[in-house]
């Protein structure tokens, strides 16, 4: 859901390639979610789970 918005807002080109695997294709898909769920609900206002990560996310903000 994250790539898709990030689309809609035209910020991330349509270039760049996103593929979708099941997790048991994917050992490491686990961690990518993670992140992008604890940025999501940052964004949201809910903070707790990205303070956890902040300390190992580069955050690029695009304006």
């Amino acid at each position: 859901m994250l790539v898709l918005g990030i689309r809609k807002a035209r910020i991330l080109s349509d270039g760049i390639r996103v593929d979708w695997r099941l997790p048991g294709e994917e050992p490491l898909l686990w961690a990518a979610d993670v992140v992008a769920g604890a940025t999501t609900w940052w964004l949201d206002g809910q903070p707790a789970g990205f303070d956890i990560l902040a300390h190992r996310i580069r955050l690029v903000c695009l304006d």
